[in-house]
């Protein structure tokens, strides 16, 4: 069906182009200026994870909050937006998580939608066309790409299921050629990666990244009649030429592969067989820093034919759901330089990077640090938080992290479980009662046992989301497949595992939090809802729900001492206190002064009732009282008791910071 409207989409391409203004030419960077030139930067997003560029100069975003929107490749103003998903006048349905969109030749657009489980074809416009219905349903399509594949080379598109890690190629009528399994991506001496990013690189060649595996395939689809083959892999853990740190989007213009390496928060740019390293776009050592300064990057797309004036000019474009934004950086040199230098990920400015993960009894409190896949301690008996020591680090071996899901700390802050989703396992750790005398120590930590996912018999491929401590004592996991509740005795042994009801079904279950009164609360994202839950007998019966409306993305859920209930609102940069009589209170708003926050992550209640919460764009956790007041701000050996304002919250970065040239540099091996 999508040929059948290719006639339509190039009238809409030169319609789009006649009303755009003439852009203006952009000069080939210097050899000075190295690998990439910033060209633009664009806001207006709530959470941009996939960028493709078309033929005519429009660079479309999908936003996972429910949007699809076309902006000018030349200088990033936005063309047009939409939401919708169908006929409008028929009452079409609407986007609700964009994860994927690709360009075609004709200057359309594919869109995926993991929520709704679907690929959407657009105009060049921007209006939706049709379905694009593939042979067989895909179960939670991610990241899509179009490409050539097979002999001879067509058109298809390949397709990342992200529900069961394969990656399906079909044909532009939807047809399937072919499915890969995800055990293709061997990696040595561990379990088969997990694709998320897709990309051809000429014809009958698919990049694939790994991103918990950093590792990077390239796979041979030049026959679909033969098997596929590995033609080269590389990577690994860390920041030198070769190795990523959670490699997430990757794209390629035929000679090159450009993979948005997240927490080296940079672009790295290599041949086929991983060689030539070249990375661009400086790490930013601020929030919010931008213009060439790259943070949290999570996707790319590159073209070496936009038609950007007289020239036509190689660009990249980045995504950043971290700084809600994208960037686009003018790439490619006639002669490269030989004495191109690597960007390593800088090590000064901001050392906090506290994730969507936290714990607090007693006299402890455990942050998530996503980088570093550790768990940081701080001991608050002193008023000022204390760190006093780290626990774990990246890997697989029993005492190593994968991916930090969940929390929970127990035992008066001598015991930390951890829900470890990439190694698909908790994990007890126990700590030695605090010292008379408040020192770090690194050794304080010690791992008691480990539980696998499969010996509490969860479903293939789901994960802890949650976990809390009921009334008895015993531990409540909540597992996002289902989604249902676990119930574990004190030796990490099943007692029940249980359904709950979930209203709506594209609701992910997200956490869960016990109240005082035995209830159990269990928040869902998007739509934003709160579910309580009794335990009659074998079964949870639901005790009712309620949509928070008020609530944009809800990531987190606290119980408060008197029977209320706290939802982390991750997308409205605020918490939100909703009283047992029914009002809201909500704590925080958008911004980096004391007291204002950037995707907060989570949040907990202190003995006292203080409430710390974790607010991790801005790279700190803060402390607000049972009145709702700020009290606190605080990071790794540092901490402000007097509120400041964003101007001097800015200043005193500055000032800890070594000096930063905006100015992108490069590197090759």
């Amino acid at each position: 069906m999508i040929a059948v409207s290719l006639l339509k989409n190039i009238i809409a391409a030169a319609i789009l182009l006649q009303q755009s203004p003439s852009p203006v030419p952009s000069p080939v960077p210097s050899s000075s200026e190295l690998a990439g030139t910033f060209a633009w930067q664009s806001g207006g997003f709530q959470s941009p994870v996939a960028c493709a560029i078309t033929p005519n100069g429009l660079v479309a975003v999908a936003d996972a909050s429910g949007q699809l929107v076309g902006l000018s490749a030349e200088d990033g103003s936005e063309r047009w937006r939409t939401n919708i998903a169908g006929v409008e006048k028929t009452g079409a349905e609407k986007l609700l998580q964009p994860s994927g969109v690709a360009a075609l030749a004709d200057g359309s657009i594919l869109l995926s939608d993991r929520r709704r489980g679907s690929i959407d074809h657009y105009s060049p416009l921007g209006v939706w066309q049709e379905k694009f219905a593939t042979d067989a349903p895909l179960r939670s399509p991610g990241q899509i790409a179009v490409g050539m594949a097979g002999n001879p080379p067509s058109p298809c598109v390949a397709i990342v299921d992200e529900a069961t890690g394969e990656i399906v190629i079909c044909s532009l009528a939807g047809k399937e050629i072919r499915r890969i399994s995800k055990a293709i991506l061997q990696i040595k001496n561990s379990a088969p990666g997990f694709p998320y990013g897709v990309a051809f690189c000429g014809d009958g060649k698919l990049v694939v990244s790994a991103s918990e595996q950093n590792q990077i395939f390239v796979l041979d689809l030049s026959d679909h009649s033969a098997a596929v083959k590995v033609l080269a892999s590389w990577g690994g853990r860390g920041p030198f030429p070769g190795l990523f740190h959670n490699p997430m989007g990757v794209a390629s213009d035929g000679r090159w592969i450009f993979t948005a390496d997240q927490f080296n928060h940079r672009v790295s740019r290599q041949d086929l067989q991983g060689r030539g390293q070249i990375a661009y776009g400086q790490h930013a050592v601020r929030p919010r820093e931008g213009e060439g300064a790259v943070h949290y990057p999570t996707a790319i797309a590159v073209c070496s034919v936009v038609d950007r004036g007289a020239t036509k000019t190689p660009l990249a474009v980045v995504c950043e759901p971290f700084e809600r934004r994208v960037q686009a950086f003018v790439t490619g040199l006639a002669v490269e330089p030989a004495d191109i230098r690597l960007v390593l990920p800088k090590l000064d400015g901001i050392q906090s990077h506290f994730g969507a993960s936290a714990a607090l009894d007693g006299q402890r409190l455990f942050l998530h640090d996503p980088e570093s896949c550790s768990i940081v301690v701080f001991d608050l008996s002193r008023g000022q938080p204390l760190h006093v020591t780290n626990i774990a680090s990246a890997g697989v071996k029993p005492h190593e992290i994968g991916q930090v899901d969940a929390l929970l700390a127990l035992n008066n802050g001598t015991r930390l479980l951890v829900a470890d989703g990439i190694n698909r396992r908790l994990a007890l750790w126990e700590l030695t009662p605090p010292p008379k005398e408040i020192i770090f120590e690194p050794f304080m930590a010690k791992l008691v046992k480990t539980r696998s996912y499969d010996r509490l018999n969860l479903p293939a491929d789901a994960r802890i989301t949650g976990l809390a401590r009921a009334p008895d004592g015993s531990i409540l996991a909540l597992c996002n497949d289902g989604p249902c509740i676990v119930t574990l005795d004190s030796s990490l042994r099943t007692a029940t595992t249980a359904p709950i009801a979930a209203p709506d079904t594209t609701a992910r279950a997200q956490s869960i939090a016990v109240a005082a009164d035995g209830t159990v609360g269990v928040v869902f994202d998007r739509p934003a809802m709160l579910c309580q839950f009794k335990w009659e007998q074998i079964a949870w019966r639901t005790a009712g729900c309620k949509l928070l409306g008020d609530v944009s993305f809800a990531s987190g859920l606290i119980a408060a001492p008197n029977n209320e209930w706290v939802v982390v609102d991750l997308w409205g940069d605020s918490v939100v206190r909703l009283a047992s009589d029914g009002s809201i209170r909500r704590i925080g708003s958008r911004g980096v002064a004391d007291g204002q926050m950037w995707l907060p992550g989570a949040a907990v209640f202190g003995a006292s009732g203080d409430l710390y919460v974790v607010d991790g764009g801005n790279h700190r956790a803060q402390r607000f009282g049972a009145d709702g007041e700020w009290q606190m701000t605080f990071s790794l050996g540092r901490s402000y008791t007097r509120a400041r304002t964003a101007d001097e919250v800015l200043k005193i970065r500055k000032k800890s910071d070594a000096p930063t040239v905006v100015k992108p540099i490069g590197t090759a091996p």
